[in-house]
Formats: structure tokens, sequence, C-alpha cells
């Protein structure tokens, strides 16, 4: 197989090790690659925490978003 010029083979298996991930949603854009720590090529599982979200009647009839705090249980 050639592949961009370069002669080559590899079976799709060949010392391929993934990992999982777990990220907190961010204000900003973020990128996550696999370690580098352990050889990992790809993510097996990657999860997104929820964003911290409550709602609120309010005196107009409506409801308040609370964004970044968890009401109290």
């Amino acid at each position: 197989m050639t592949i961009l010029g370069v002669l080559g083979t590899m079976s799709g298996s060949e010392d391929v090790k993934a990992t999982s991930k777990t990220a907190t949603p961010y204000t900003t854009a973020k990128s996550y690659l696999p370690s580098e720590e352990g050889d990992y090529n790809y993510f097996s599982q990657f999860t997104v925490n929820a964003i911290a979200y409550t709602e609120t009647d309010n005196p107009a009839g409506g409801k308040t978003a609370t964004i970044g705090t968890v009401a109290p249980a």
C-alpha cells in the first residue's frame, strides 16, 4: 500500500491501543488527543460531562436559566 508516496503495510490492528477520556465543557474550544503516555492511538470512548444548568420559575411567568451552578438538592 502506498499513501502519500510512502510505501508500507498495516493490518489495521497492529500496535493499536485505545484509551478513554472524560471532559468538562468550557466556554472556549478545546481539542483532545489520545495520551502519548501509554502509546494510545485512538479513543474507544469519549464522554463530555453535562453543563451545570438549572431552571426556576420567575415572577414574569417564564423560566430563568442558571448556567454554571447546580441548585441544592
